[in-house]
């Protein structure tokens, strides 16, 4: 379907036994928002750096270059991702999506699931049952 807006899936946290998160497929926009804002926040931190660490981190570029190709899920702002793709939760309080409040292990894994239902990082056989 072109339109993605009410594609979406309940996924079970794995480490949170019971608890679920609804997640959406995310639209081409959106990802495109997300990879740019990635950009401009690492943009930001070079301006900030000066002399020889900006040499150094030059030096790494081609390294960091090689690592975000094999790692899918790189390159995309996590706050952008979570906000978007986060539809409903088994938590409690709805008032807030949880993305503010999630820990550290649960947002990685929402961060990837989002990303995965959304086609970055899926293989073939899902993308295409997905």
């Amino acid at each position: 379907m072109a339109l993605v807006k009410h594609i979406s899936a309940r996924v079970e946290i794995p480490h949170e036994d019971g608890e679920w998160l609804q997640v959406r497929k995310l639209s081409r926009k959106e990802l495109q928002d997300a990879r740019d804002l990635a950009a401009a926040k690492m943009r930001q931190t070079w301006r900030e750096m000066t002399g020889d660490v900006i040499t150094a981190i030059q030096g790494l570029r081609r390294v960091d270059a090689e690592a975000a190709e094999a790692d899918p899920f790189a390159g995309y702002d996590e706050e952008v991702v979570l906000k978007a793709g986060i539809i409903d939760w088994s938590y409690p309080d709805k008032r807030v999506n949880p993305y503010e409040q999630l820990d550290e292990e649960t947002a990685t894994w929402a961060y990837q699931e989002v990303l995965k239902f959304s086609g970055i990082g899926a293989g073939e056989d899902e993308r295409k049952n997905g």
